[in-house]
């Protein structure tokens, strides 16, 4: 090349004139102390041994170099007590604006330091980490000192060091984003029952009996709604129900309040209607989704009903109405309503 020297021509070059087994030994032997995509070595001579003929050594380097440089992936390689010894571009980008080398990775990331560090040679490590808005699955690689020419511009590595931790992020953001969505998306059953639907109607003029009913029907259909669910009223006294999972937890957070909210209707009624709530959840079908409500409201009339039971594949919990028909106070509700998890 006129007037300069060009690396990345001769590294392909030599890719070109050096193929067979000795090609292959040096790339699985490169990708190996790389450790990024688990590659085992099948060289059993050490790399500097092999790098004795000619120009050959030379000519790996600067691929390494250049590899590296070029990875399409935060990449870094870092000293044994977290201390940025160097990192690609994509990765300054990621760390971001504030990044200067030489400082510590936990610095940046906190969960990134030594105490997650590989602690044997050639181990593997993936952690889940988030920063700076952006999820990342990093997976980090303890590798020995052994086997690189201390002439690799990329691995200036202090005298007496044995061994170095390699670092890549693979941002998984949008991978993440979209597990969720499809989470949310996910329905979940359930089963509304009047506990007392017999003696609220007897303890009311018959009148307003089907005002008292009309009212709980609006009560429970509303509540549905706002959670962007279905209702379908089985029978006098049975409502089934359909919400997407994300809205599930919206009634979770929420500890039920339509519990609380039925039994302050009064029309004159003597005795305050009460709910049981049965919700299942199955991420295999929506047949055992309903099978895991049905169960769920057995559970919540067994121990007494004004309450809301939600069952999984693993285990249930328990959400109980306060008990009480005086106006609600807000964020009281929590500490009103205890929560239990049992085995089923």
């Amino acid at each position: 090349m006129a007037g300069g020297y060009d690396d990345s021509s001769d590294c392909h070059e030599y890719l070109d004139l050096h193929g067979g087994s000795e090609r292959r030994v040096l790339d699985e032997h490169f990708c190996h102390h790389l450790c990024d995509y688990r590659i085992h070595s099948v060289c059993e001579q050490p790399l500097p041994d092999f790098c004795g003929a000619g120009g050959v050594c030379d000519a790996v380097q600067r691929c390494a170099d250049i590899l590296l440089r070029e990875l399409a992936i935060p990449y870094a390689i870092l000293m044994d007590d977290g201390k940025i010894l160097w990192g690609n571009s994509q990765f300054a980008e990621a760390i971001g604006p504030g990044f200067r080398p030489d400082t510590y990775l936990s610095k940046y990331i906190p969960e990134l330091n030594r105490s997650v560090f590989p602690k044997e040679e050639k181990e593997g490590q993936r952690l889940e980490v988030s920063y700076m808005g952006r999820d990342y699955s990093v997976d980090l690689c303890k590798v020995p000192v052994t086997g690189f020419s201390q002439k690799e511009p990329v691995l200036e590595i202090p005298e007496g060091k044995e061994y170095f931790i390699t670092l890549y992020m693979n941002d998984v953001t949008d991978l993440n984003q979209a597990v969720a969505e499809v989470e949310d998306q996910k329905l979940v059953a359930g089963l509304i029952y009047i506990d007392n639907y017999d003696e609220v109607i007897e303890s009311v003029e018959e009148v307003r009996q089907s005002l008292l009913i009309a009212l709980i029907d609006r009560k429970i259909n509303q509540y549905v709604a706002r959670m962007d669910g279905i209702v379908k009223k089985l029978e006098k006294d049975r409502y089934f129900i359909i919400v997407k999972n994300f809205y599930f937890h919206k009634m979770e957070e929420d500890h039920f309040s339509i519990l609380d909210d039925v039994k302050e209707i009064s029309v004159g009624n003597k005795i305050p209607a009460t709910l049981s709530i049965g919700l299942g959840f199955s991420e295999e079908t929506y047949g055992q989704s309903y099978d895991y409500a049905r169960v769920a409201i057995d559970l919540a009339l067994a121990r007494g009903g004004d309450q809301a039971v939600i069952k999984t594949r693993t285990a249930s919990s328990i959400t109980e109405a306060s008990g009480s028909r005086h106006p609600r106070i807000r964020g009281s509700r929590r500490e009103s309503r205890p929560r239990h998890c049992v085995n089923l």
